[in-house]
């Protein structure tokens, strides 16, 4: 009944306390979700094993490796001071820890380092009478970590943004250096202000971030250039390669999941970029990257199973165990479905596989849930 299916294994049935048949007779019973047909020819007994044809949803899930990586990599450095050398005298931050805008590092020489974003970096003094794009960048940072710069213009330094410079760094326990205030002609007048020294506030590309590592306190940046911490975007990057073409399916912005093989443990994603792209074609490797604001830190360097694109389709599919898809000798695949206590040979294309399930359409047949398809055989000696 089976000569056509290729590469089966059969299901041996030992001693389960089944009544001896006699000839042509049959025994139907019913466990869960399968069914056991059984025929018998003298002494032989052979059990047909069956499964219901299900109707529901499947996946168009793709699933691979992604590696946990970190984003660019930002050294933070110490201010520049008149010491020969430059001591750690303050460690505020620890790997991990989030960074934000106003965000104090430590200190070194007993001169503070705070952080805040934008795109040019630091490079003179910032005080009273001073304008520019790095005077803007220090007062949105100054807005971010709740210091109001009013009435100050953007871009200028006046009595505004010294007074949001002495709070913030008044949050701390430090005091701003007082420099001397930069006159409208570009001279120094007499009277002095806050200001921040070069250095004292270290801007970022981007932020939130995290700490990857801090100098130890007492320790000299001087040898080997070391920095005082070097941070990271929050969001760590997951990378991993596809060679299906369904690749070219996926887009920015697509959610997916990332699972620990260790732990269980599921965490949301979402596609950061699709790169490699090629003809489309199985074989073309597309390069996966994948941003996520929850994957913990201690996962760096990790591999982690990645579902993408797992939407569920909008109509639901028959199915039926893989177990129930025979090939016959021309290639065709088909399911022998039990028709009134016979088997019939129904030829069938097949569709996507999850779980063990296989989606299924009859050819020139109506295949319908509920109906029953061989999923193996067995065979057992009157008696036993």
């Amino acid at each position: 009944m089976s000569s056509r299916r290729a590469g089966r294994v059969a299901f041996v049935i030992g001693s389960f306390g089944l009544l001896a048949l006699g000839v042509s007779s049959a025994l139907y019973i019913d466990s869960r979700a399968n069914t056991v047909r059984s025929e018998s020819q003298g002494s032989v007994h052979t059990l047909v094993i069956t499964a219901q044809i299900r109707q529901q949803p499947v996946s168009n899930a793709l699933v691979f490796r992604g590696n946990v990586t970190l984003g660019n990599l930002t050294s933070i450095p110490g201010p520049t001071t008149s010491a020969p050398e430059q001591v750690v005298t303050a460690v505020d931050l620890r790997g991990g820890q989030a960074v934000s805008d106003g965000s104090l590092v430590g200190s070194v020489d007993l001169e503070p380092v705070f952080v805040m974003e934008g795109s040019v970096p630091s490079f003179r003094v910032m005080g009273v009478g001073d304008h520019g794009i790095d005077i803007a960048e220090l007062q949105d940072g100054l807005h971010a970590a709740g210091f109001s710069t009013s009435p100050d213009l953007s871009g200028v330094y006046s009595s505004g943004t010294a007074e949001a410079v002495s709070r913030l760094f008044a949050r701390f326990g430090y005091v701003p250096p007082m420099n001397p205030v930069t006159l409208p002609n570009g001279t120094e007048g007499s009277k002095l202000a806050p200001s921040v020294g070069l250095g004292e506030v270290d801007f970022v590309s981007k932020l939130p971030a995290r700490t990857i590592s801090v100098a130890s306190l007492g320790q000299n940046l001087t040898t080997g250039n070391a920095p005082l911490a070097m941070i990271s975007p929050s969001t760590l990057h997951i990378v991993g390669q596809l060679d299906t073409p369904d690749a070219q399916t996926l887009h920015p912005g697509e959610p997916a999941t990332a699972t620990s093989d260790i732990t269980g443990q599921s965490w949301p994603l979402s596609i950061l970029g699709v790169s490699g792209i090629g003809s489309g074609q199985s074989g073309d490797n597309v390069t996966m990257m994948f941003m996520s604001d929850s994957v913990p830190l201690s996962l760096l360097g990790q591999n982690l199973r990645i579902n993408v694109g797992g939407t569920t389709q909008s109509k639901v599919v028959l199915t039926v165990p893989i177990s129930a898809i025979y090939a016959g000798a021309d290639g065709e695949n088909f399911v022998n479905l039990l028709i009134q206590g016979s088997l019939k040979s129904i030829p069938v294309t097949v569709g996507t596989d999850s779980g063990g399930t296989v989606a299924i359409s009859g050819k020139g047949y109506a295949l319908k849930p509920g109906d029953r398809v061989q999923v193996g055989t067995a065979t057992q000696l009157a008696g036993s």
